[in-house]
């Protein structure tokens, strides 16, 4: 397709296999099914944003939306300067997710198999619910963040001081510190008014949340 081409949509369904790439394009609407092969996607802009990959390698970056709905089954997921105004939910069977400079209203994400790292991630209401795999972020702005890990750690770094957060930090197996310090027990909850809230559950691994006043 040309380059910077404005479309209504754009789309490619049951795609049985080959690598795909998709960039300087426009659309009210980008729907990708790739069976087998990797995507690879720059500088797109589109109102309703749709890929599933049953396997293969994704990797975006200058990417524009309104909405954003991403399912991976085997295979990692790389974003760079991901920009959603509204809903973004990603789901991976087994592969790691790596969100670099990745902003909109709300972030949801659900991984089975496979590491979640963040870096300068801004979502105001962010959830995520994972099965086995570390989950890191280094820079997050939220004001609500919910998660639920069964296997691995999950350690948050805010740029805002936790004094702002309610907490309710639990870990059946494992560790808890909070800006560095760790605490006794194995849950911890900071009862706190207003609306920015952080509620952190894991089965089994430690967790750490840090904030600006750290």
């Amino acid at each position: 397709m040309p380059k910077d081409t404005a479309l209504q949509e754009i789309s490619a369904k049951n795609v049985d296999y080959g690598d795909m790439l998709i960039e300087n394009q426009k659309a009210d609407t980008l729907v990708i099914y790739n069976s087998y092969g990797d995507l690879t996607a720059n500088d797109v802009e589109a109102g309703r944003m749709e890929i599933g990959m049953e396997s293969g390698e994704l990797q975006m970056s200058d990417i524009t939306a309104k909405t954003l709905d991403i399912k991976n089954e085997y295979g990692s997921f790389d974003a760079e300067r991901l920009t959603v105004s509204g809903a973004t939910k990603i789901t991976m069977e087994s592969g790691e997710l790596y969100l670099y400079e990745a902003s909109g209203q709300s972030l949801f994400v659900r991984s089975s198999y496979g590491d979640l790292l963040g870096e300068k991630v801004n979502f105001p209401t962010v959830s995520i619910e994972m099965e086995s795999g570390e989950c890191r972020f280094k820079e997050l702005t939220a004001d609500m963040l919910t998660v639920d890990s069964e296997y691995g750690d999950a350690a948050f770094l805010l740029t805002s001081p936790l004094t702002d957060y309610g907490l309710d930090l639990d870990t059946a197996y494992g560790s808890i510190r909070i800006n560095g310090r760790e605490r006794e027990s194995e849950s911890y909850i900071a009862q706190r008014e207003g609306t920015k809230q952080i509620r952190i559950f894991c089965e089994s691994g430690d967790i750490s949340v840090s904030g600006s006043d750290r």
